[in-house]
């Protein structure tokens, strides 16, 4: 294992409590590796562990080629590192307009892993040379690719499952027919990585799909994987893009204007409404109209719907209320399992409203929709309780454009790797540049253009951007606040500097003032700790320096969490009011 810089392993975050899912570390699975004699065990210390994906990328429209990157990450990175371009890997690249035979392509990347848990490889740590370790612990990819890496039945399969063994029934779908997983608990028998390989042998021996298994995977060679609990689901493909999809088209494409469900007629009333909202800057796409473009969506507005806009935008809508508080199920479900401080009531809870949600989707909507993407609802919280939180194997995370880097038609996978390899030398290269302005700018190309954070004055654990004194008045309540806080009476405009932003480590808060942003709000803020006349947000208008002593404060306009956008559900969607 080759790097251009020292590999220094990182723990990876923690949860507030240690009995709490945080990041992968808290897992079950993971745990487990880190018991005397694991494989983490701290005797152990050098190891790490490996996700990997793949997935299908057509190369161009007029064609049937396609891409199939494999991509490679070390889950004891904390998350700010784990995925960045600098520290993926891409394992290999395979090109071409014929089915692609998935256990030809992974043969040598199993070899790879083979070599790596028995042989290990070696790094620099400063002036020392030391050896590791890696294992494959978790694969993730959506459904067309998984049916092919683990050579069995497709989603629309009988039994598609690599979870449990429930066949599923064919119902009527449109002019034909589709595969529907109905909510029969009975029928969800687990499956085991023992009943995997036997069902691959049975395969073979009969020549015959046996319980959805074609044959065996070429992952069954790799040291130490579970196929049946390393395979995990990716809430990108399958609740974004496809659950919440399906439930867009359900609920506004014209076909389904007979149905009790459909308000398409309102999408004008809705979109108005959408348009409305002002994201925070961390939110990085503002929200699109969903008449004639919802299809289009990426992932990213997928999940900016799903966890924030969809409810305060339907709730005003004549969607039955039934069709709401079942929706909300999902909303709030997929929330609590994207924390970074999972507690285990939380698992309860997001496990009985997945489970509520699947029971009556099929009542609300119909047979058809109830697809794979929806079953695999049920094992949604086991595979959290595994592995962490849904973010730590979410394909977001590898949604790299290979493709912005191709520049001609030939030998497609030979450009991406030239165009890899020619990122580290330049990362190799950039090191030894002395400290300015050539130094940064390189540094700025690497990271992909990544923005930089304003300069400002330092102050206490903060910097204030552009600071401005003088010319600016206290009203008394502020005046008065002011003189309270500082236990000084004589305190006037002339003792501060006002300004509209600061920055907080990697933070920038914004304030009302900050007029050049007017598509978003960043400067409301819910508090840690409810203030004493039960406010437990605020606004902030502009932030204060105290030029002597450079503590800054901020001046707010208080807001109280009046209730839930649906009453029951989703807490984290407030209706709020000021206070008087």
């Amino acid at each position: 294992m080759e790097r251009d810089d020292n590999f220094k392993k990182v723990t990876a975050i923690k949860s507030h409590n240690p009995n709490h899912l945080g990041d992968i570390n808290g897992g079950l699975l993971y745990k487990e590796m880190k018991q005397p004699g694991g494989f983490l065990w701290p005797a152990n210390n050098n190891n790490i562990t490996l996700t990997c994906f793949t997935d299908g990328v057509p190369l161009f429209k007029s064609s049937k080629v396609s891409l199939w990157p494999l991509y490679l990450v070390i889950n004891e990175l904390p998350p700010a590192e784990r995925f960045l371009r600098k520290n993926m890997m891409v394992w290999g690249i395979w090109q071409g307009n014929d089915k692609l035979r998935m256990n030809t392509f992974l043969y040598p990347f199993v070899q790879d892993l083979q070599k790596l848990h028995s042989e290990g490889f070696t790094f620099n740590d400063g002036p020392k040379k030391k050896s590791g370790k890696a294992l494959l612990v978790i694969a993730t990819m959506d459904l067309m690719a998984r049916a092919p890496v683990l050579n069995m039945m497709h989603h629309n399969g009988e039994c598609g499952c690599i979870y449990c063994e429930t066949p599923g029934i064919t119902v009527p779908s449109g002019k034909g027919h589709a595969r529907s997983y109905p909510y029969l608990i009975d029928t969800f028998q687990p499956r085991t990585d023992a009943s995997v390989e036997m069902n691959s042998r049975l395969a073979v021996d009969r020549n015959k799909v046996s319980v959805g298994i074609k044959g065996p995977s070429v992952l069954h060679a790799i040291p130490r994987f579970s196929l049946t609990k390393g395979t995990a689901i990716d809430y990108m493909h399958g609740a974004l893009l496809g659950i919440v999809k399906k439930l867009m088209e359900l609920w506004f494409h014209g076909k389904s204007y007979q149905m009790t469900y459909f308000i398409g007629h309102e999408i004008t009333d809705i979109d108005c409404m959408l348009k409305k909202i002002k994201p925070p800057y961390v939110l990085k796409r503002l929200p699109r109209r969903i008449e004639n473009n919802y299809q289009h969506w990426k992932a990213s507005e997928m999940r900016s719907w799903l966890l924030y806009y969809s409810l305060p935008c339907i709730s005003e809508s004549s969607l039955p209320e039934v069709y709401i508080h079942h929706y909300a199920c999902l909303v709030e479900a997929i929330y609590l399992l994207l924390g970074e401080d999972i507690s285990e009531s939380d698992l309860q809870r997001a496990e009985r409203l997945l489970n509520s949600f699947y029971e009556h989707f099929a009542e609300l909507y119909m047979d058809s929709a109830v697809g794979l993407n929806v079953h695999n609802l049920y094992h949604l919280v086991q595979c959290v309780r595994y592995w962490g939180p849904l973010w730590v194997y979410s394909c977001f995370g590898f949604d790299k454009d290979v493709l912005e880097v191709v520049h001609g038609t030939g030998n497609v996978a030979m450009q991406i790797l030239w165009c890899l390899k020619a990122q580290k030398e330049l990362a190799l290269k950039t090191k030894t540049l002395p400290d300015g302005k050539i130094k940064d700018f390189f540094k700025d190309m690497l990271k992909g253009g990544s923005r930089r954070l304003p300069k400002g004055i330092h102050a206490q654990h903060c910097r204030v951007v552009q600071p401005m004194g003088g010319t600016f008045r206290f009203n008394d309540a502020v005046a008065s606040n002011l003189k309270e806080l500082f236990e000084d009476d004589s305190i006037s405009e002339k003792h501060f500097f006002k300004s509209d932003k600061i920055v907080y480590g990697q933070i920038i808060l914004y304030s009302k003032n900050c007029t050049r942003v007017k598509k978003r709000n960043s400067y409301t803020i819910e508090i840690a700790q409810q203030h004493l006349d039960g406010s437990d947000i605020m606004q902030v208008d502009y932030f204060l320096m105290k030029k002597d002593t450079k503590q800054v404060v901020a001046v707010c306009t208080l807001l109280r969490m009046v209730r839930p956008v649906v009453r029951g559900r989703a807490p984290h969607c407030q209706i709020v009011e000021k206070q008087r």
